[in-house]
């Protein structure tokens, strides 16, 4: 029992390498997975800010068809088509603003939306008194008073100035907000990646350990080998004092197999049966036997 728990286990050193491979492909599989999942939030939060930005370009667009109506009277003298320009646009600016809204409330966390938001508001707001400018412009240009209808298409464009510098800081607001969510994302994938330090120390951990096996196993191999030869060695020693005692002995000794085949013939057994080894080996031993 001593003997059997002083024997070397090698075969742990086989278990401990396969335990560093497995742990070694399932890092590996594991970090790839993690930048893969990185790399394709990334893209739809790109396509996300991007959607939101176009929106918020469109809002601007609107804004400035709401504002052309104050300016268009005073060349096409249609107060009623102007009016209907001015609501339309009017209308679709805050449809959009309030779907721009809503989707920023449901996907932003308040302390991440507040600031567009409030922007937008103020861009809502400015945009109604930009609006309500324009009436007084139809309305002074319907008595004729020119001259109020200029000064209120002046404070009209201060409104419209208003409503762009608000919606160009929702603009702002957006890339910064952007570029903080991908400040994020570099910073998972350098957490991530820095998980590689272990995957090449399991490496150096395998090579190293595939090297001291081998060599335990190169040295197991060479040592049964010479037990082997030792054994052998000893077989033939032992064969030949063995074949020395028989040929000494006076008396005949013969082996034979379990078939009466003869394999060995003593100098003893030649001088008795008077035969010569080489002819009674392989033979059956009835030969000897007198008829």
């Amino acid at each position: 029992m001593k003997n059997n728990q002083n024997k070397p286990r090698w075969h742990l050193i086989y278990y401990i390498l396969a335990t560093l491979d497995l742990l070694t492909v399932s890092l590996g599989i594991y970090l790839s997975n993690q930048i893969a999942d990185i790399y394709n939030e990334s893209v739809e939060e790109s396509i996300i800010w991007a959607n939101r930005t176009q929106n918020i370009l469109h809002l601007s667009e609107i804004a400035i068809s709401t504002n052309e109506p104050g300016n268009h009277i005073f060349e096409s003298g249609d107060v009623e088509t102007e009016k209907l320009k001015l609501e339309k646009s009017k209308q679709a600016y805050l449809s959009l603003s309030k779907t721009i809204k809503n989707e920023l409330s449901e996907n932003l966390t308040s302390e991440q939306n507040k600031d567009i938001l409030s922007d937008m508001v103020k861009a809502e707001n400015s945009l109604e008194e930009m609006v309500a400018q324009t009436y007084q412009i139809f309305s002074e240009f319907e008595n004729d008073n020119l001259v109020e209808a200029g000064k209120n298409m002046s404070r009209m464009d201060a409104h419209y100035y208003k409503v762009l510098q608000y919606l160009a800081n929702c603009n702002h607001i957006a890339s910064d907000l952007q570029a903080a969510f991908f400040n994020e994302q570099r910073l998972l994938v350098k957490k991530t990646e820095s998980w590689r330090i272990y995957i090449a120390i399991f490496i150096v951990l395998m090579v190293a350990g595939i090297t001291f096996y081998g060599r335990l196993l190169a040295k197991q191999i060479r040592e049964s080998e010479e037990k082997k030869q030792a054994l052998e060695k000893e077989v033939e020693n032992h064969l030949l004092k063995t074949q020395v005692i028989l040929d000494t002995t006076a008396d005949a000794i013969i082996t034979i197999d379990t078939n009466g085949i003869i394999e060995s013939f003593n100098k003893g057994a030649e001088k008795i049966f008077g035969y010569n080894t080489e002819e009674v080996l392989g033979k059956n031993v009835k030969i000897l036997m007198p008829e």
